[in-house]
């Protein structure tokens, strides 16, 4: 239905318009979660919280790009939409949720260390950083769910 609405206008390219459609529908389906979470489809909300998270985090980082044709908007806030989804997780006792932030995290340090420093000599060093920071994730998802989400889904 977008695309017969949209049509062949060339300002909007073909990937880019459907990573626009990828994030509006993991918000519906983000939204919709949270609306039936406190009725009997509840059993539902862990997969619309897991498929709404994974559908956002991946679009707003197929959004951002890769070096040279990076978005430097959805670049700079991806940082948000994947703590932000680690925080809300915890208010919203989805384990799904926390799964898929701490996963696209880890491929956010990955994917910038690799865009901007691959061809300098602190390569080696970044990535022992970025070892210990993967460790950081790990054991911040472990508490986080120790935590927060022990009765949660």
């Amino acid at each position: 239905l977008s695309s017969a609405v949209i049509g062949d206008l060339p300002v909007f390219s073909g990937d880019k318009f459907a990573a626009y459609r990828i994030l509006g529908i993991g918000a519906a389906y983000l939204f919709l979660a949270y609306g039936i979470v406190e009725t009997r489809l509840r059993s539902l909300a862990w997969w619309l919280y897991g498929f709404g998270s994974l559908a956002v985090l991946s679009s707003t980082l197929w959004l951002s790009g890769w070096k040279p044709e990076q978005s430097m908007f959805w670049e700079l806030s991806y940082p948000l939409y994947v703590f932000g989804a680690m925080f809300i997780s915890t208010k919203l006792k989805s384990r799904a949720m926390l799964f898929f932030g701490a996963v696209f995290l880890v491929g956010y340090i990955f994917k910038i260390t690799g865009e901007y420093f691959q061809d300098s000599l602190s390569w080696p060093l970044l990535l022992i950083l970025a070892g210990f920071l993967l460790m950081g994730v790990g054991y911040l998802t472990f508490y986080l769910n120790k935590r927060y989400l022990k009765t949660g889904n």
